[in-house]
């Protein structure tokens, strides 16, 4: 018999079970290589645009391809999906929002730098975010 990734005794921390349940089920390897691509493009993201901001490149009102930072609200809006679509659909979506927001980490595209309002409205999305999935989980796990 074969062993099985991750080994069947591990126990992945609740607030991971859903993303861990996503990657390692069997038959659902696209969204595994989607991270995969995701990491990968982030990491060449990285790697490359430091080296243009290191030789000079000018980038005081515009980015070149999309910054990491700015999809740290994409997987949480995207998981508001999750109840209203069935668990092979939202795996399709959140696959292919990895590879889409891979794609946009190392494509030479403009994205302008966040300034006025989206100083208020970035927070507060998030702040929405962190409230609604708090609640979510305290509801699931018999908290508060």
């Amino acid at each position: 018999m074969a062993p099985t990734i991750p080994p069947a005794s591990f126990r992945w921390p609740a607030s991971l079970q859903p993303l861990a349940q996503s990657f390692f089920h069997a038959g659902h390897h696209f969204v595994g290589l989607a991270v995969a691509w995701l990491v990968v493009a982030g990491v060449m993201r990285l790697a490359h645009f430091n080296t243009l901001t290191m030789q000079g490149a000018d980038q005081s009102t515009q980015h070149r391809g999309l910054p990491v930072t700015y999809t740290a609200l994409i997987p949480p809006l995207l998981f508001l999906l999750r109840d209203v679509l069935s668990a092979e659909d939202f795996r399709w979506l959140l696959g292919l929002s990895f590879l889409v927001t891979g794609l946009a980490f190392v494509v030479n595209i403009s994205v302008r730098k966040p300034s006025g309002a989206f100083y208020v409205i970035l927070p507060l999305v998030a702040a929405g975010l962190i409230a609604y999935w708090g609640g979510h989980y305290l509801q699931l796990f018999g908290g508060a």
